[in-house]
């Protein structure tokens, strides 16, 4: 069970609580993070459903909380309810508090919104005003709370579970006037702007995580020093429309500089997403020892994306695909039919769906590379072995036969 679903939850024998992280509908399969691990649960059509459309719609609430009653059959999780967690409906509306009475309150005073998320989802982009106060960590860090107990707070996760086990740890500290913003992060940034820390910002340079980062200030100052990989763009270009914003699937676009919060604004009114600013200036960046260039501004962006963990990178895995290396073994995940339809010449056919039971024909003395057709099934057969303590790694990528053609493209 998930650390944060012990704060509302007693541990059940049969019962798996933790958050949605990934899917197979055709094997059939859900991934569940559980914080510590990730553990996986197969269901079928006997499993009822509770706050979802379908089972595809589970989906939609990826890194929301879930509960899951199951049965083992010879060693596997067989799931017969999967149940999302509906904070919305779980509160009462006396807790509620919505995106319109949080920008009411931030106008009337500071130091009473709290982030309840862990913290690497806060220094990536809180609300405005906002204090970190992971849910997980409540009891320890309860004094960044207001020393009256009757002053309003407000407490929002992503829509999950930390804003409700936030609010509950919240009354039993006797605070009387405690609100949960139920929609949380994910809502706020949809059409408001939000802050990034330093420490991200560090790390997504450092580690080639995806975002677009614009200095405000004048080009004389730039080409003294800016912060590493960013683009030059000025409130009266973005106002005026000589120029825009280049964007990144998924990827946050930070401002920093003078007017940061105005240029963020009128790249929401331009019809802009996941909008950010920088907590620090250039000075404070420089001065904490974070990486800095000298000279010109870039004049496009980098598109760095850094591989997920356990994943092979499609050059690595096409140079096994044709060498047979005695020290690797690579496993077709997909079902039988698919297999037989197209395969890698050399790999063997296990799927995802049993391979946690054909682990007597699995060598431990071999590195095992996963593939299937979208690199979900082989994400999922990956958790599964490397529980198991197997080296492997899986292809993330999509995989195509046609012809007897074999065609490898990134996602």
């Amino acid at each position: 069970m998930s650390k944060t679903c012990l704060s509302c939850h007693e541990p059940q024998a049969g019962i798996m609580m933790g958050f949605a992280d990934n899917l197979s509908i055709k094997a059939k399969i859900l991934q569940i993070d559980l914080g510590t691990h990730k553990d996986y649960v197969k269901f079928n059509n006997s499993t009822r459903i509770v706050n979802l459309k379908s089972f595809k719609d589970i989906r939609n609430y990826f890194k929301t909380g879930f509960s899951v009653t199951y049965h083992e059959i010879n060693g596997e999780k067989i799931a017969s309810e999967i149940h999302r967690f509906d904070i919305s409906s779980s509160l009462d509306k006396k807790d509620k508090i919505n995106k319109k009475d949080i920008k009411r309150l931030k106008k009337i005073s500071k130091g009473h919104i709290f982030d309840v998320r862990p913290p690497i989802n806060f220094v990536a982009g809180h609300i405005p005003e906002a204090t970190m106060l992971p849910a997980t960590e409540f009891d320890r860090l309860k004094n960044k709370l207001p020393q009256n107990t009757n002053e309003k707070i407000v407490l929002y996760g992503d829509n999950n579970c930390f804003g409700l086990a936030a609010l509950i740890k919240a009354q039993e500290a006797g605070y009387t006037n405690a609100k949960v913003y139920a929609d949380g992060y994910k809502d706020w940034i949809s059409t408001e702007y939000g802050v990034t820390e330093p420490h991200w910002l560090r790390s997504a340079i450092l580690n080639g995580l995806p975002h677009v980062l614009f200095d405000l200030r004048n080009e004389d100052e730039i080409r003294q020093g800016h912060i590493k990989d960013t683009l030059h763009i000025t409130p009266a270009e973005l106002s005026s429309g000589t120029k825009k914003l280049p964007t990144l699937p998924d990827a946050p676009i930070i401002f920093y500089g003078p007017q940061s919060p105005k240029t963020a604004l009128q790249a929401l009114a331009k019809g802009y997403k996941n909008i950010h600013i920088l907590s620090v200036n250039f000075n404070q960046w420089k001065i904490a020892g974070n990486p800095v260039e000298k000279g010109q501004a870039k004049l496009s962006i980098i598109n760095l994306k850094k591989p997920k963990p356990g994943t092979i990178s499609i050059e690595q895995f096409e140079h096994f695909m044709g060498i047979h290396s005695p020290k690797h073994l690579i496993i077709d995940v997909r079902n039988a039919n698919e297999f037989s339809r197209g395969n890698i010449p050399g790999s063997i056919n296990i799927s995802a769906d049993i391979i946690g039971r054909r682990l007597d024909i699995i060598p431990k003395d071999k590195e095992l590379l996963l593939y299937c057709n979208t690199g979900i099934l082989a994400e999922i057969a990956h958790n599964i072995l490397d529980k198991k303590q197997y080296k492997n790694r899986y292809l993330n990528a999509v995989v195509t036969f046609e012809d007897g053609e074999i065609d490898i493209d990134s996602l």
